[in-house]
């Protein structure tokens, strides 16, 4: 399966960063810009799993290597994303999107439903 993993830069929309108050806002604005890019969001969705690696056919390296670069486009997508303040959180994940994700979920869905 062929992918196009990059969009000239300038035909995307930035979104708003990440704050300690706007997840909700957020959320769907990033949720668009990774649609945007096709491939990155396919890792935040699940649809595009990490490809298992146990033989060294092309076909299998070729498959790992456009997720690898998928999920690097995805979480530099969101590490960009968001305020500096609220990068400490995702700090550790940085090249693991799907990770990064679910924790600003994690933490800031919460946070937004508590404070209603």
């Amino acid at each position: 399966m062929s992918y196009n993993t990059i969009m000239p830069q300038e035909s995307i929309q930035r979104v708003a960063p990440l704050t300690e108050t706007n997840y909700n806002e957020w959320k769907y604005a990033m949720q668009a810009r990774l649609m945007q890019s096709t491939i990155a969001w396919l890792i935040i969705d699940g649809s595009m799993t990490k490809p298992d690696v146990v033989g060294g056919d092309a076909s299998t390296s070729d498959a790992l290597r456009t997720w690898q670069v998928a999920n690097l486009h995805a979480s530099g997508l969101i590490y960009n994303s968001v305020s500096p303040s609220i990068q400490p959180f995702i700090r550790d994940q940085l090249g693991h999107a799907k990770a990064m994700w679910v924790t600003l979920k994690d933490k800031f869905q919460q946070t937004n439903a508590t404070a209603r």
